[in-house]
């Protein structure tokens, strides 16, 4: 799963890369992104501008059964469930990263470990979302799929990070979703780095460039 994740560059400069209009709503960087933040994500449905999301889906087929726990992951495997048809059929989305952590355990307690491109840039995790009527405001999801040897000798599942050429297909209508979803592959690794992270990242409410320094 993905618990954590950052967008380290300033908005303006995320709209450029990802070719789409930076919202009206400021937005600072973020460097430990938790559930239930506010994130910028680009959805299907509107793909020339940046929207204010946040992070976690009550899809509506588990409100009509009372439950209320919010998904803020769901398994690429999914696409061919009937639940999550019209998510993945209807509302994908782009949501912007630079890097995301994930815990290994150790007999002290969790340690984050943070993964990012070697390049250092930008890049965009594939996700569903919902509207939320009573946040007026969308909410989204990220997908994860089985890890590369990188991520994998942490976790056993990672994001699905998309590559640039593939972004806009991700968000294209009538595009067939099982197709799409065949084609969505680990990262490779060899353009990845991962390091250890301070603990302090374990605190959600904690946020600043300090966190992403390496620890040994």
């Amino acid at each position: 799963m993905c618990g954590g994740f950052t967008l380290t560059k300033d908005i303006k400069k995320v709209a450029v890369r990802f070719g789409a209009a930076a919202p009206k709503k400021g937005m600072s960087p973020r460097f430990n992104a938790r559930p239930k933040q506010e994130m910028p994500v680009i959805l299907g449905s509107d793909p020339g501008r940046i929207r204010v999301a946040r992070w976690g889906i009550l899809p509506a087929w588990a409100k009509k059964h009372g439950k209320h726990a919010q998904l803020i992951n769901v398994r690429i495997e999914s696409a061919g469930k009937f639940a999550f048809k019209r998510d993945f059929g209807e509302r994908r989305c782009l949501i912007p990263a630079d890097g995301f952590f994930e815990w290994e355990e150790t007999v002290s307690g969790k340690q984050p470990h943070y993964f990012r491109l070697k390049s250092g840039e930008p890049f965009a995790f594939a996700g569903i979302w919902e509207e939320d009527e009573d946040l007026q405001e969308p909410t989204f999801a990220i997908l994860t799929t089985e890890p590369n040897e990188l991520v994998g000798r942490i976790h056993n599942r990672m994001p699905v990070m998309l590559k640039p050429e593939f972004e806009r297909e991700w968000l294209a209508s009538g595009k067939d979703v099982i197709e799409l979803v065949g084609k969505l592959k680990p990262y490779p690794a060899k353009e990845m780095v991962e390091y250890k992270v301070s603990r302090d990242v374990n605190v959600p409410v904690n946020d600043s460039p300090e966190l992403l320094e390496p620890v040994s």
